[in-house]
């Protein structure tokens, strides 16, 4: 036990005036030995990745030779912290959340081999905590307002836990030599100044809580806004500056009286005191700062990216830090100010720091000399795959001077990658504008029953329309004269010869008004067609003759029934809103869930027409199910679901056609692929055949769904189907 000023009391009441310094100092942690001589293999680091297939269990060993291991891999998981890892490294917990419970699994760092496998309350790995021998390891069980708050503490060996039922308002502090679980309180004074925390000690053995009227042999607890060290005698918080605005970090004496500040900062993320007991850790932005209880400072990191999480090793020799927009772990020696960037070689969609076992310095160069590339997009080779005709790929390159349009057609070759079977000639539009809003826009519209592709570019102040032949032949779209300088949600009409876009324009009153407009390629002028009604979105054609048009749904003061979409006429501005005999023509339902079940709805608060679909695999929208869309045939639906191995593309048929009394109990769900990875995003095109799938990673493939065969295409492109333009939009 380390010695503090810590006395013999249960509510504590604390306070210590200290100075912050910026003079440099490097920090040796006590414990184990840091000095040259001692052998150079390095610590060990285990983080997690989530990545597009799953989430799995990395150990990399800085000696400078070992690469990242993976030690295991669990499938059926999202975003979310999945493995927690023992003090020594030597066993690490997997959670596999459930609908009402779940799994836990213990594995074996050596071997990735499942020790043990068991069934708990749903408690999150987030805040587990083992006893330091790590024979025991304790979560919090997620509670409710029906349930109590419980405790589980499980035996690291067998698996086997115990539930004890503890009190709302505590956190786990850790465990002490004994085996018994400590639990801190905060405790508030009544003059609103001063604060202290009392500890309770959960004893397994005799499933009784007692209150503390000794400091309890733990360190601190990893905190947020608060930390504790009954070892070290001090607790720290953070608090809003009253004087000069930003935040005070202050440090409590656990013998009792007023805190006194120890930083002054303009901003805390986290407060965490190191496991030496000599200062505390102050996270705030893309920066830590540690600040020693005798008012000396530094910073221990800094980066370019916001900080997601930080923790120290056990000995508190190793800081790891991990970053959030572009994820990144780094692990900082303390005793040099060393620091090593855990590479990573593919796209990850979380990262997430767990353990730092350390008591070894860094060798001279941490990392092996060579490391793992990234996997290469291959290129592509053999004769085009049969039954599609591809995509339109399209992309704006952009310099400090330039902006262009690129855009291309991609088949898929039998010997894997896309063949770029036809590129545009490139369209120049000259400099960003200034300020630069990151633009333009980009859409790509396959013109219906041709080789035409409209390349509508859109940017604040104008946008313009091009048409490419699908070869060398470029011009722009023979729009009249008249037509808007801008107009957006540009859609072709059904033969090919017309568009329809939403413009909008200032009237003498100085309000801006919305219309639609329509002309004929090649045409003297533009038919503009006012907004009727509510109906002021514009979501395609509906025929030769008519728009199809969204309701601009409003969240309070709707009078009345209304349905979602209508037809409107071209020519006399008549609007007829859509009934259920306008299903057999093309989808116009508006798609929610109720629990597991999907609904189908035209009309807004009458639900005599809606269809109610029975979940085709049990699950609802919170278990991950999703409706893509409607099929090709613009009856059927089309489902994502994920499953223990990936997610399975189903197609239910028809269900407005089959359901009896406005439901379709039995689905019957026809299983069209089974893709690798969760949290997809799907588009499926070309008959039903084919879909574009972007993972949670970002990457994007061109996915056959009968074999599940899939073809890499390039991040950041606008897509669009060559041969199958989706019913209502055209």
């Amino acid at each position: 036990m380390r010695i503090g000023g810590a006395v013999a009391i249960a509510v504590v009441l604390v306070g210590i005036v200290l100075a912050t310094s910026a003079t440099t100092l490097r920090i040796a942690p006590a414990g184990p030995d840091a000095s040259p001589d001692a052998a150079p293999v390095g610590p060990v680091v285990y983080y997690e990745i989530l990545d597009a297939e799953a989430s799995r269990l990395i150990e990399r060993r800085l000696d400078g030779r070992s690469p990242a291991r993976i030690v295991a891999s669990r499938t059926e998981v999202d975003y979310g912290r999945t493995w927690n890892v023992d003090p020594d490294g030597t066993m690490a917990l997997a959670v596999i959340s459930g609908p009402d419970d779940q799994k836990l699994e213990a594995v074996s760092i050596a071997t990735g081999a499942v020790i043990w496998t068991t069934r708990t309350p749903m408690a999150p790995l987030d805040d587990a905590v083992w006893s330091p021998d790590g024979r025991l390891v304790a979560l919090n069980v997620i509670g409710s307002n029906e349930v109590s708050r419980e405790a589980l503490i499980v035996d690291a060996a067998t698996g086997r836990f115990n539930r004890f039922t503890i009190p709302e308002d505590v956190a786990i502090q850790g465990f002490d030599p004994a085996g018994g679980l400590v639990l801190r309180q905060h405790l508030p004074a009544a003059d609103g100044v001063n604060a202290g925390w009392r500890f309770l000690r959960l004893d397994p053995a005799a499933a009784t809580i007692s209150r503390l009227t000794v400091m309890p042999e733990v360190g601190p607890a990893n905190g947020g806004g608060e930390d504790v060290d009954p070892a070290a005698g001090v607790g720290v918080d953070a608090a809003v500056d009253e004087v000069g605005g930003g935040s005070v970090v202050r440090v409590w004496p656990l013998g009792g009286g007023p805190p006194r500040t120890l930083a002054t900062v303009a901003s805390v993320d986290r407060v965490v005191i190191d496991p030496t007991g000599r200062g505390v850790a102050i996270s705030a932005a893309e920066r830590i700062r540690f600040v020693l209880f005798d008012g000396r400072a530094v910073d221990l990191y800094t980066g370019d990216d916001p900080i997601a999480d930080f923790a120290w090793s056990a000995g508190g020799d190793y800081l790891a830090v991990t970053t959030d927009r572009e994820p990144r772990l780094t692990v900082v020696e303390r005793a040099t100010g060393r620091s090593v960037i855990v590479p990573q070689h593919d796209a990850v969609a979380q990262l997430l720091m767990l353990r730092v076992v350390g008591g070894v310095p860094l060798p001279a160069s941490p990392l092996p000399t060579a490391e793992p590339l990234p996997t290469p997009t291959p290129a592509p080779s053999g004769a085009d795959v049969e039954g599609i005709a591809g995509v339109v790929s399209g992309w704006v390159e952009r310099t400090a001077a330039h902006q262009v349009v690129h855009v291309q057609r991609l088949v898929p070759t039998e010997g894997g990658g896309l063949r770029v079977a036809a590129e545009m000639p490139a369209i120049e539009l000259g400099p960003p504008a200034v300020p630069d809003d990151g633009g333009p826009e980009l859409r790509l519209l396959p013109r219906p029953a041709s080789d035409d592709v409209l390349v509508w570019i859109g940017a604040p102040d104008r946008s313009d329309a091009w048409i490419w032949d699908g070869s060398s032949g470029l011009g722009r779209a023979a729009l009249p004269p008249d037509w808007p300088v801008l107009a957006s949600d540009a859609a072709w009409r059904p033969d090919g010869l017309a568009l329809a876009a939403s413009a909008g324009r200032a009237t003498i009153e100085g309000e801006f008004e919305v219309l639609f407009v329509v002309a004929v390629l090649g045409a003297g002028s533009t038919t503009e067609i006012p907004v009727v009604g509510p109906y002021d979105r514009l979501e395609g054609w509906w025929s030769g003759t008519e728009l199809q048009v969204g309701h601009g749904v409003c969240t309070e003061g709707c009078a009345g029934r209304f349905a979602y979409s209508a037809r409107l006429r071209v020519r006399d501005r008549r609007l007829l809103e859509m009934t259920t005999a306008d299903r057999s023509h093309a989808p116009i339902d508006t798609i929610a869930y109720d629990g597991p079940s999907i609904v189908l709805s035209i009309i807004n608060d009458d639900p005599a027409d809606d269809i109610v679909v029975k979940s085709p695999s049990g699950a609802g929208p919170e278990n991950g199910l999703e409706v893509i869309g409607f099929a090709a045939d613009g009856r059927s639906l089309l489902v994502q679901v994920p499953t223990s191995t990936g997610t399975d593309v189903l197609l239910v048929r028809d269900p407005a056609g089959r359901a009896v009394d406005g439901r379709l109990d039995d689905p019957r769900p026809e299983r069209l692929a089974t893709l690798p990875g969760r949290n997809l995003r799907i588009e499926v095109g070309a008959g039903d055949a084919w879909a574009i799938v972007t993972d949670r990673v970002e990457d994007v493939r061109l996915v056959r769904l009968v074999d599940g065969r899939s073809w890499p295409v390039d991040r950041d492109r606008v897509l669009a189907w060559l041969d199958d333009v989706p019913a209502g939009s055209n």
